[in-house]
């Protein structure tokens, strides 16, 4: 599945958009190391969800894809990704 940040491919037409689509994934506490690596999993947790929906939805690339982290009051972590679903040739 082809993931870029920006809204066009270059060399690549966009066939249909397909629509919205995300994941999600949290991390627990741990010492500055520890968080340094849980952050890294938990965000391909999250990027390997979005593509699954996409996946499901028929697309083979997704456009526009952002982060976005939040602390939790209890010292974890929250990670989404979402972006737009699209077929492209």
């Amino acid at each position: 599945m082809l993931i870029v940040t920006t809204e066009l491919i270059p060399e690549k037409t966009m066939v249909r958009t397909i629509g919205y689509v995300m994941g999600t994934s949290t991390t627990s506490k741990g010492s500055v190391h520890e968080q340094h690596e849980l952050m890294n999993e938990a965000r391909q947790k999250a990027i390997d969800s979005m593509v699954a929906q996409a996946g499901l939805k028929d697309a083979n690339a997704i456009v526009g894809m952002r982060i976005e982290t939040s602390a939790t009051i209890d010292g974890s972590f929250e990670i989404i990704v979402y972006g737009t679903a699209v077929i492209v040739e």
